[in-house]
């Protein structure tokens, strides 16, 4: 059949190494800011649900929906007033659409 629905999962994991450019600028009410970041490497947890939409024998539609989870370090410091702060684990969700040709 060249059309219909089909539906998937997938989980998986993975590793990012993050590279963050320094921030700097002014601050309101004078002053200025210079803040660099030192992230570590991040491990990944990824699922997601979808489905794929055939339209025809060359193309179809995927619909998916997917979130992540990333155990990470992040450490800010801003190099002018020695302040510093940090960014744990945190998680990413969103809604994908897609249309392939074949």
């Amino acid at each position: 059949d060249s059309t219909g629905w089909t539906w998937f999962w997938n989980l998986g994991g993975g590793i990012n190494e993050v590279d963050v450019d320094d921030v700097d600028g002014p601050l309101f009410g004078g002053g200025t800011y210079d803040i660099e970041t030192d992230v570590d490497t991040e491990l990944i947890l990824i699922g997601n649900v979808g489905w794929i939409q055939r339209l025809g024998n060359t193309w179809s539609a995927r619909y998916e929906i997917t979130a992540e989870y990333h155990s990470a370090d992040w450490e800010m410091t801003d190099k002018i007033s020695g302040n510093t702060g940090d960014i744990d684990d945190y998680s990413v969700y969103g809604f994908r659409l897609g249309l392939t040709y074949r």
